[in-house]
């Protein structure tokens, strides 16, 4: 596990919350229009931050926050993450939002079943059947599968969130992530942008018009309790 970086404040990572962001370097996809391409295959360039340093910060700002996020890459790509989010509670004692890619039930079920993780939000890239031509690699979507069915269960605070890339999510792609959320208490869509991403060829990709976004949000609506809108 690699703390890559730290980001002091953030108003809008933790709904409901003013939050210190924690970046998990590494990740198993490669996601083309990804937008922290520095932490997919992070290079020494990159800072690190001690497990110690990290909990020293943010208990200097225990007064100035009341949440913590970990996000990435992949946050849960190491199962020491559970570890660091023990050693946060108890020595910090800050609710923790988790970020992922649902690649990773088993850490995202010992995260849980321990309740260390207190507001999970899951991507959901495009349609289960077209999922290796958003993630730029071979995908277990039974792993994904699992990983719903233990955050619909978890009693927790919980989001999916869709990045609306042109190409990638279209009627049919919100139709069959419907169904494969059918129930959740929350669906994100977010705008696509491609200032920055992972391959170059999707700077010439135009986010789409917001009308196009809302609409397919709107499409959303009849699989679970709220659908929200971001970025536009």
């Amino acid at each position: 596990m690699r703390i890559a970086g730290i980001q002091g404040l953030s108003l809008i990572d933790y709904p409901g919350h003013v939050a210190t962001v924690l970046f998990l370097a590494g990740c198993d996809f490669r996601c083309p229009f990804c937008q922290n391409p520095d932490l997919v295959e992070p290079s020494a360039e990159l800072p690190t931050f001690t497990v110690e340093q990290t909990v020293e910060f943010i208990g200097q700002r225990r007064k100035l926050v009341d949440g913590i996020v970990s996000t990435g890459g992949e946050p849960l790509l190491s199962p020491k993450v559970a570890e660091f989010a023990a050693r946060l509670r108890d020595e910090v004692g800050l609710p923790l939002k988790v970020d992922t890619n649902g690649h990773h039930p088993e850490t995202l079920r010992r995260l849980l079943e321990e309740k260390l993780a207190h507001y999970v939000a899951m991507d959901l890239k495009t349609a289960p059947s077209g999922y290796g031509n958003a993630t730029g690699t071979l995908v277990d979507i039974h792993r994904l599968e699992e990983s719903i069915r233990l955050i619909l269960a978890a009693g927790v605070p919980y989001e999916f969130r869709t990045t609306v890339v042109p190409g990638l999510v279209d009627e049919a792609a919100v139709d069959e992530m419907g169904r494969a959320i059918r129930g959740a208490k929350r669906w994100a869509f977010q705008q696509y942008q491609n200032r920055v991403v992972m391959d170059e060829k999707y700077h010439g990709v135009r986010p789409l018009p917001p009308d196009r976004v809302r609409a397919l949000a709107l499409r959303a609506e009849p699989f679970v309790g709220e659908v929200v809108v971001r970025g536009l």
